[in-house]
């Protein structure tokens, strides 16, 4: 797993948005079916997720991804 969120990191530093979006959903997809849709590895990748969907101007779609990032380390927005 930290392989494929190092490679997401990796197309955000090289401004490759697109393919760090997909990634980070692939990552996204992973830890649901494995550590279930509420677990709190979430956070890092939804937080990256948010980021990188901003930068794409996808605003609607970052939104739903940081008010999953605050639900999943118990913040409210």
């Amino acid at each position: 797993m930290k392989t494929l969120l190092g490679l997401a990191t990796t197309y955000t530093d090289l401004d490759e948005n697109p393919k760090a979006i997909e990634t980070y959903q692939r990552v996204l997809l992973i830890l649901e079916r494995t550590r279930g849709p509420n677990d709190e590895t979430l956070a890092l990748p939804l937080s990256h997720l948010g980021h990188s969907l901003l930068e794409e101007g996808r605003v609607d779609e970052a939104e739903l991804s940081m008010l999953r990032f605050a639900s999943c380390c118990h913040f409210s927005l």
